[in-house]
């Protein structure tokens, strides 16, 4: 620099290619600073925001090596376990080329016990090459456990109450047949929870998963939208949970199809639903359908239905609120709705309601082989001149009593085994007397070959249409199991159980209900019209 002010051309090409070299590494080395700087700034602002999420956040270099993961420096290989190699394989995928992933698995990670997770993949692409798979890990061990503990309610013996007019939990599980020393365990793992003498007539809906011999393998109560109580059981017995969740109520038109096997519960699951629709839709066809002699393949189905959540959860159907069907067994729609003044009840599109004096089968919904159909179709059998219609299902299928009633007669009588006699409330014929007015019957249900009556049963009970009330069994002489069904007039004569004695038309009881009322018909059809609109869409 003193050279350059004391003489012209102090600076050669050399001394100048010098200090542009030596610029250049003094600008590169700020830079390298600068960018130092903020690379360590964003690495505490990542670290910072997975550190917080209640995922666990991982990176993986390699299919089976983790390179980073949420508060676990450090590097970590997957195991040689099935579900570890499978979680390898899903990385090696998104490796390959795949822009997203995502599985549910069991797995051990950083060091923890096995637990449930829904593992979310997408790759980290740096100059159109994947260098990385990051993957999310959201823990679902809770709804994998719900899940579980419905999968029971489902598969087993699935029985449902409330706890209204003072009933006490252990009033109501004795009413569902549930065995003392299983309500003892039951309430002894729900006390330390919460206080059974809140539930005493709260109205909260109870629901059980029980066998065929009274005991208990799953227990739900529902204390409150969104808030369950639930027991399952395991090797170690009965293992309760809390549940609170924000509840959510979204309504879905569901359409089903049947399958080769005709089978209502193979379309629910075609139709990414549980075995839950099933039942619900069985339920609300019973008047017009046994669903094991009148549906065929190709029949099909549109169902509106409540959808309820528990969080982001699905947790179990709500509401039936409407259903059609186009089959076999004819062409139906059913409209749930609450008349002004009167109780809400299915009615057809004209106001007419669809509920029957009885249903069309004695058995409530339960699973069942679809390639027995044919062995389970009802048939005609004599003893001793009395008439009957004779079931042959599993050992401990559920029996329901068809109509509303009084018990009159329950034990057991000789070769027909454990018996039940329901007198029927008085049935309208649709005929007058002399004097114009309405004439009524009241036949009697005979069950027999029972195993057990689900709670005690005593003459003089009421049952209600629907309500379970036995098993079936082998009781009696009988070489398998099953049902003898007899429909006794008043006289005590034996009618034809197949048609319901000729009691409406086409094997159907009559209709009961009133009708929607004419000035309420106008309201009526606009407040349906777009259940309609949307099961038809969902038809075509």
């Amino acid at each position: 620099y003193l050279e350059n002010r004391l003489a012209d051309a102090a600076f050669t090409e050399e001394r100048i290619g010098l200090l542009r070299l030596l610029i250049g590494q003094v600008a590169s080395a700020l830079e390298n600073a600068r960018l130092y700087d903020e690379l360590r700034t964003n690495e505490v602002r990542w670290r910072s925001l997975v550190n917080q999420l209640p995922d666990t956040v991982i990176i993986a270099d390699a299919p089976d090596r983790l390179h980073f993961a949420t508060g676990e420096p450090g590097a970590e290989t997957l195991g040689n376990d099935e579900n570890g190699l499978e979680l390898a394989d899903a990385i090696a995928r998104v490796f390959a080329g795949q822009d997203f992933e995502r599985i549910e698995l069991q797995l051990a990670l950083a060091g923890l016990e096995r637990r449930w997770y829904a593992l979310r993949m997408a790759p980290i692409v740096i100059d159109g090459v994947v260098e990385r798979v990051i993957v999310v890990c959201t823990d679902i061990e809770e709804r994998k456990q719900a899940e579980t503990a419905r999968a029971r309610l489902e598969g087993q013996l699935r029985l449902e109450t409330r706890l209204n007019e003072g009933r006490t939990l252990r009033l109501a599980l004795l009413e569902l047949g549930v065995d003392v020393v299983a309500i003892d365990e039951a309430e002894a793992a729900i006390r330390d929870t919460m206080d059974l003498g809140l539930l005493t007539g709260s109205g909260a809906p109870v629901r059980i998963a029980g066998d065929r011999d009274g005991g208990l393998q799953a227990l739900e109560i529902e204390v409150a939208e969104g808030h369950l109580v639930q027991a399952c059981r395991d090797s170690a017995g009965l293992q309760v949970r809390n549940i609170q969740h924000p509840l959510r109520v979204d309504v879905a038109v569901i359409a089903l199809e049947l399958g080769e096997h005709a089978s209502l519960l193979e379309a629910a699951l075609e139709a990414g639903q549980t075995p839950e629709l099933a039942r619900l839709v069985s339920e609300t066809l019973a008047g017009e359908l046994d669903i094991v002699t009148d549906l065929r393949p190709g029949d099909r189905l549109q169902v509106l239905a409540e959808k309820r959540y528990l969080g982001r959860n699905f947790h179990r159907y709500g509401k039936v609120l409407a259903v059609r069907y186009l089959g076999n067994g004819g062409r139906m729609a059913f409209y749930r709705y609450k008349p002004a003044g009167a109780d809400e009840a299915f009615f057809d599109g004209d106001g007419k309601p669809m509920t029957r004096a009885l249903l069309r089968s004695p058995f409530a919904w339960h699973p069942f082989d679809a390639e027995g159909r044919a062995a389970m179709v009802p048939a005609i059998e004599f003893v001793d001149g009395r008439m009957g219609a004779v079931y042959r299902r599993p050992l401990g299928a559920p029996v329901v009593a068809m109509g509303s009633g009084t018990v009159r007669r329950v034990g057991p009588e000789g070769d027909d085994g454990l018996v039940i006699e329901i007198e029927l409330d008085p049935i309208a014929t649709g005929d007058v007397d002399e004097q114009g007015e309405p004439l009524s019957t009241q036949p009697r249900l005979r069950y027999a070959h029972l195993l057990r009556t689900v709670g005690e049963l005593a003459p003089g009970d009421r049952v209600e249409q629907g309500q379970v009330v036995a098993l079936v069994g082998q009781s009696g002489k009988t070489p398998v199991s099953r049902l003898r069904l007899e429909l006794i007039d008043e006289r005590g004569e034996r009618l034809d159980p197949m048609n319901l004695g000729g009691l409406g038309e086409s094997g159907r009881a009559p209709r009961i209900g009133d009708e929607v009322a004419k000035e309420q018909l106008e309201q009526f059809e606009a407040d349906i019209a777009s259940w309609r609109r949307a099961m038809r869409k969902a038809g075509d």
